[in-house]
C-alpha cells in the first residue's frame, strides 16, 4: 500500500543536493509538521527527496524556514544508528509535487547565497 500525503510543510534546514552515480540529480529535505494543539504541540519531521530538473531549478531557493506545500508519496518508516550507537528511526518518502510558498517571514524566496564559512550542525535541531 502506497502512503501518499499533503500539506503544508517548513523546512528544518537547507537542501542538500546530491547526484548518483547514473547522473540523475536530486535534493534531500527535512520537512517540519505540526502535530497536536496547544501545549500538546510537537514537531514531527519527514526526510523527503526530490528529483529531476524541478530539484535542480528549486533547490537554490529551499533554505531553512522556507515555507513549502508538498505531496508526498512511498512514506515509509526507516531505521538508522546514531552517532552515540543507539537505534532510531525516521519517517522519510518522495516527494511529487512541491510548490514554494515564501520564507519565515511569509516573504518571496530568495536563492541562498555561497556561504563562506559553514555552520556547525547541532544534532538537536533534526532527528536525523
Amino acid at each position: 500500500m502506497t502512503i501518499i500525503t499533503t500539506g503544508v510543510f517548513t523546512l528544518g534546514r537547507d537542501a542538500e543536493q546530491f547526484t548518483v552515480p547514473s547522473g540523475k540529480t536530486g535534493v534531500t529535505l527535512s520537512l517540519a509538521y505540526d502535530v497536536g494543539y496547544g501545549q500538546n504541540k510537537t514537531t514531527g519531521w519527514i526526510r523527503a527527496k526530490l528529483w529531476g530538473a524541478r530539484a535542480e531549478a528549486v533547490a537554490p531557493y529551499l533554505t531553512k524556514g522556507t515555507k513549502v506545500f508538498a505531496a508526498l508519496s512511498d512514506l515509509h518508516v526507516s531505521t538508522f544508528t546514531k552517532r552515540d550507537g543507539s537505534a532510531s528511526s525516521s519517517l522519510e518518502g518522495s516527494i511529487s509535487e512541491i510548490q514554494l510558498l515564501g520564507g519565515k517571514r511569509d516573504s518571496a524566496p530568495a536563492p541562498r547565497k555561497p556561504a563562506v564559512q559553514e555552520e556547525a550542525f547541532e544534532s538537536e535541531d533534526i532527528p536525523f
